[in-house]
């Protein structure tokens, strides 16, 4: 299965559909005057006009940092739904006089507006009907008559109804985006119904502009929170609506169920982490979002020019150090004895503080491994792993879980296995170093995923082999060259210190990412699978990874108050594997 936000195809189902919408007061002339919409040059720049931009609706830029008014639309079409800035489409059609079979009184053209269709020479409006001339006489020689009807009775809720005695009847207005008459059904609120089906136009929206050539573009790279790594596989967008908090605890989310805000255009980043997205909204402080699963940014670009591109500052578009910046994944750390997996967290740009014990307030919450095998601390408070894994609803609450190896092979009591298996399942996500296969080759969990051969043999240095077979697979080695991690760029190659021999083969629909086939060892160093295992695509929501080499090379992380363990300097090349898979762990799910 593969992970994270797919390139194209995520992106295009968040583009939303928009259509400008302008005021039904006759059509415009494409003049403008005023500061924003003089059509003569000024200072050298030659002011567009709405004829040049092919425009009759609504404000576009001049192309020189101001707007002119191109006008609004006629009663029966809206601003867009003839293209950019250009009258057209369909939103409620008028009806007649003679196509409701009215002779006199003021009747409901069915849009929320009214048409007269006349007097009566004799009798009086109703007595022959609804809305017809007629006097009214009763069979029996009584006096004339004419019931009124309700809106009710007419089942229709906006605008003015004919009463069919010659007087209206107020139905009431419509609630945004629903617009009177919009569905088809006479006088009844309904969201307009557009040929593209497409959304009414509404807030940045309407900022949107057509241009001569090209398009309005943002661009820029998407970073790790130490600023310096660019992310593969990052959504960035410009929200419509406002963006919502993520529910706690561990939850079976599509992509798009997390991604909230109403994008109005949106697009992923490549292996090199850049982006560039397109027909943006014109103006001052436009809102953009950076979003790597439940990592999260929101920014304000300060001024958008028209019909050419903004390059966003790269201090914008890093990914959070802390809460008070932004969304980080709440992150059980258990801590190992000979692999201070935390301190790539802390390479990355985590900072210090959002390291606590699971009573504090961090982000990353500190367990040590239980038994002798546990690393860092935070003080000595830091309770160890049966704190989190004992119970289902204290597993539950966080969405990463990352094991890091003890240094001796710790066989897990049933219970725990059982709560693991279904916090991934329920979508969690767990992340496993080494020693931490026995949270993975048990009958009682995925052994079904590997050909799990533990303990076969181990080293100091090795070449793994970077598996290209599938998309991600490429990216990985992309983005590996890009921060210089690989052997030599293009080797699709990375050297791996500490390497241990446990698996041989992954069973689909598992993925390998690296392998070894060199010194007579033909090992998986590397493999992912998502979860519940076998399930159908569409039914799977967690995930699991797994990485048989250690981050550091000895028993040195024991009781070390963090961040005492971590080494200084820029990430190792294994280092940035377990970044780029960091990474990967947390993004949404996708098959």
């Amino acid at each position: 299965m593969r992970t994270g936000l797919a390139l194209t195809a995520l992106a295009a189902v968040l583009l939303v559909g928009c259509h400008k919408s302008g005021t039904k007061t006759g059509t415009g002339d494409g003049g403008a005057t005023g500061a924003t919409g003089s059509t003569a040059s000024s200072g050298g720049c030659g002011l567009r006009t709405c004829q040049s931009a092919n425009a009759n609706c609504g404000p576009i830029g001049d192309g020189c940092g101001g707007t002119i008014n191109c006008g609004s639309c006629s009663e029966t079409e809206f601003c867009g739904g003839g293209g950019p800035s250009k009258c057209g489409g369909h939103v409620c059609e008028p009806t007649t006089c003679a196509a409701l079979g009215a002779t006199c009184g003021k009747v409901a053209d069915g849009c929320g507006g009214t048409i007269d269709c006349g007097t009566c020479a004799t009798g009086f409006c109703g007595g022959g009907g609804v809305n017809q001339c007629g006097d009214g006489l009763l069979a029996d020689g009584g006096s004339p008559s004419c019931h009124a009807r309700t809106c009710a009775q007419l089942g229709t809720n906006c605008g003015p109804v004919a009463d069919g005695c010659g007087g209206l009847l107020d139905c009431g207005s419509c609630t945004a985006p629903q617009v009177c008459g919009a569905g088809g059904h006479a006088s009844v609120c309904d969201v307009p119904h557009f040929a593209d089906g497409g959304s009414a136009c509404t807030n940045l929206c309407l900022q949107q502009q057509s241009c001569d050539a090209g398009s309005t573009t943002l661009s820029g790279t998407v970073y790790a929170p130490n600023g310096a790594d660019p992310l593969y596989g990052a959504l960035v967008y410009v929200p419509n609506g406002a963006v919502q908090a993520f529910s706690p605890g561990v939850s079976c989310l599509t992509c798009s169920s997390q991604v909230t805000g109403e994008p109005l255009v949106s697009t992923t980043t490549d292996a090199q982490g850049h982006f560039t997205l397109s027909n943006v909204p014109v103006g001052a402080n436009i809102p953009l979002v950076i979003q790597l699963g439940r990592w999260r940014r929101q920014v304000t670009v300060t001024s958008v020019a028209a019909c050419t591109n903004t390059a966003v500052d790269a201090a914008l578009t890093r990914l959070p150090k802390n809460k008070t910046e932004g969304d980080i994944p709440l992150t059980a750390m258990v801590t190992g004895n000979v692999d201070a997996l935390e301190c790539v967290l802390r390479k990355i740009g985590v900072d210090d503080a959002e390291f606590s014990n699971p009573a504090g307030t961090g982000r990353i919450r500190l367990f040590g491994a239980a038994g002798d095998g546990g690393g860092a601390i935070i003080d000595t408070g830091t309770p160890d792993s049966t704190a989190l894994v004992d119970t289902a609803s204290t597993l539950n609450g966080y969405d990463m879980v990352l094991f890091a190896c003890e240094g001796y092979q710790h066989d897990k009591p049933d219970t725990e296995l059982g709560n693991v298996l279904s916090y991934a399942n329920a979508g969690g996500r767990v992340f496993a170093t080494h020693y931490e296969y026995t949270w993975l080759y048990s009958p009682n969990t995925w052994q079904a995923a590997a050909g799990w051969q533990v303990n076969q043999g181990r080293g100091n240095a090795i070449v793994g082999n970077i598996d290209t077979s599938f998309p991600k697979g490429l990216a990985f080695s992309q983005w590996l060259d890009a921060v210089g991690a690989s052997t030599a760029p293009g080797s699709n190659q990375i050297n791996i210190a500490q390497w241990r021999w446990d698996v041989n083969t992954v069973n689909a629909p598992s993925e390998q990412w690296i392998t070894t086939n060199t010194q007579g060892v033909n090992s998986v160093q590397h493999l992912t699978f998502n979860t519940p295992f076998n399930a159908s695509a569409d039914a799977q929501c967690g995930r699991v990874l797994f990485s048989d080499f250690h981050v550091t090379n000895a028993n040195t992380t024991q009781g070390k108050v963090f961040p005492a363990e971590c080494t200084a300097g820029p990430l190792t090349a294994q280092e940035h594997v377990l970044e780029f898979m960091l990474f990967d762990l947390a993004s949404c799910i996708t098959p």
